[in-house]
């Protein structure tokens, strides 16, 4: 059975793919792909957060005109809560992150808040995204190891939840016991010591609920749900957890350009976990940014057969094929790349890889009119500037094509500004610069 979005119209034939999200002021559910979801979610926080900002500035105004008025006083305090439960976010993923390094885990980078990424750096020795929205945050962090990996996990969730812990024990003595359970002091004045002890009592109890937790990554379970989960831990489980650790490793490796030693990583943890999916995608991905197209379809090829009974991962690993068909560019290839490119767009048509891969395909079958429109809405979709230099590439080549070079030229141009490291620079540059030479 098919799902369709009824945002973008996106359909897959994977029905668990898609969200069920109720309808406002309605029992009614409406369907949404992951990129609709995300992105309503993103749209609902913002809009929070400016309402909550909206009133914040009222109430303060009011409290300071005039400080009898009762609403204005409750108004303010609720503004402080959510300040403070945005700023609990720091101590608790910190916590996570000096657990983690005191454990011998590798911490990667402590994402805080959702969305578009404000401003990156460093503290207390850990490298920090701050993201746009305060709602959430996050520790990637990897085991090199297996031996020992429950208790470290245990200890790693729970530091983040101590973290909250310590500082409602450490605001206890300043605050007035008896009047603790009344709405009164928040009516009278601004309470910002008994709202700082309630936004961490809620923060350290919304994250013990067992749940799943949307994200900018996906659906990722809270740290009750975690903690829960530590018990039922099989030996399988552990070694996938060992193998996404030469993942973060070698992403890591990529993201600073250097891409020998994320092969490296990659290679090595192969040589553990020869079937991982993770390790297999990311084989061929550097293969592909290498510029050794052929290396990247074998290796494609031969994770379409440690996925072939799992439909999700098998749509991305033929798309990933068909990417690297195009990329090769042997005619031959590319009755496979339309084949597998439309299967996969059957299951994730609301992915921007996948279809930004169905646009390159259908320009390179000579279909502009269809795969144009296609790389420009991936090109739109896509959330690394990596991603955005493919397309612009890719949408750079196929104006060439039509003879727009000009226009070519200002994609390239978009591409060279995206990323400088793109794979497909020199390739397209060189395309560019065989037909029209620079002045």
């Amino acid at each position: 059975m098919s799902s369709k979005c009824d945002h973008c119209g996106a359909e897959s034939s994977l029905e668990d793919c898609f969200f069920k999200v109720p309808k406002s002021f309605s029992r009614k559910k409406r369907t949404l792909c992951p990129v609709c979801n995300q992105q309503q979610q993103h749209v609902f926080h913002k809009r929070l957060f400016l309402f909550n900002l909206g009133i914040g500035l009222l109430s303060f105004a009011t409290t300071l005109g005039w400080p009898e008025i009762e609403l204005g006083q409750v108004m303010f305090n609720l503004f402080l809560f959510q300040m403070f439960a945005a700023l609990s976010i720091l101590p608790h993923e910190l916590g996570h992150a000096w657990m983690a390094r005191l454990l011998g885990m590798k911490v990667f980078r402590i994402l805080l808040g959702s969305g578009p990424i404000l401003r990156t750096f460093r503290l207390f020795g850990f490298e920090c995204e701050l993201r746009s929205l305060p709602t959430g945050g996050l520790v990637i962090a990897g085991h090199p190891d297996i031996p020992g990996m429950r208790l470290k996990e245990f200890a790693f969730i729970t530091a983040g939840l101590l973290a909250n812990a310590f500082l409602i024990a450490a605001i206890w003595p300043l605050l007035d016991v008896p009047l603790m359970w009344s709405v009164q002091p928040f009516k009278e004045s601004w309470q910002p010591t008994l709202v700082f002890f309630y936004a961490n009592v809620v923060v350290l109890a919304s994250n013990l609920w067992p749940r799943n937790i949307g994200t900018d990554l996906g659906a990722l379970p809270s740290d009750g749900r975690r903690l829960f989960k530590i018990s039922l831990l099989s030996r399988q489980d552990r070694e996938l957890a060992h193998a996404t650790y030469f993942r973060l490793e070698a992403a890591h490796c990529y993201e600073q350009g250097r891409l020998g030693a994320a092969r490296d990583w990659v290679r090595k943890g192969l040589t553990t976990y020869p079937d991982s999916y993770e390790l297999s995608i990311w084989d061929g991905f550097t293969s592909l940014v290498a510029g050794d197209y052929q290396s990247a379809r074998t290796r494609y090829i031969k994770l379409l057969e440690i996925c072939k009974e799992n439909a999700g991962p098998r749509a991305l690993a033929l798309n990933c094929i068909a990417y690297a068909d195009v990329l090769i560019g042997n005619p031959e290839l590319l009755t496979e790349a339309d084949s597998y490119s439309h299967e996969a767009m059957k299951a994730h048509g609301w992915h921007p890889d996948i279809r930004g891969t169905r646009g390159a395909v259908l320009v390179a079958l000579g279909d502009f009119d269809e795969g144009l429109p296609m790389l420009h809405e991936s090109l739109a979709m896509a959330t690394t500037v990596d991603d955005k230099a493919q397309n612009a590439c890719l949408i750079a080549e196929a104006e060439f094509r039509r003879g727009n070079r000009d226009t070519a030229r200002q994609y390239l141009k978009q591409a060279q500004d995206f990323s400088a490291t793109c794979s497909l620079l020199s390739r397209v540059e060189l395309l560019l610069g065989d037909a029209s030479p620079p002045d």
